[in-house]
């Protein structure tokens, strides 16, 4: 299944590839953060890329637990929302801009570390 994967989209998995080189677990961890592609298409890159299972395992975990943290509040505060107000309450707002930050922890620790080409 690899070798279909590498085929169909060579291009993208050559561009995972060096960003994967470059950055190490650190690209992955905020792949995961941003949530903006799917967890199992970050684990199946990461597979066709050979990455050890167990730094796919524990990006995963580390990875996912900002989104399911804020998913499992959302939804305690679900039954109180009333109104568009109640969305943006103070608690969810702290929440999104913790997850904002948390997602640009590996790229502001490279920044601190002196290596600007993020």
């Amino acid at each position: 299944m690899g070798d279909w994967v590498k085929n169909w989209h060579n291009e993208r998995i050559n561009r995972f590839n060096h960003k994967l080189n470059r950055y190490g677990h650190s690209y992955l961890l905020t792949l995961h953060f941003l949530s903006v592609v799917p967890i199992f298409v970050i684990n199946l890159l990461a597979a066709v890329a050979k990455v050890p299972l167990k730094t796919v395992v524990w990006v995963t975990l580390v990875g996912t637990l900002p989104l399911n943290f804020l998913s499992v509040m959302a939804g305690k505060k679900l039954s109180a929302i009333n109104s568009y107000s109640d969305i943006f309450s103070p608690p969810i707002l702290l929440l999104l801009a913790l997850l904002v930050l948390i997602a640009f922890l590996p790229v502001l620790a490279r920044k601190l570390k002196g290596n600007s080409d993020v």
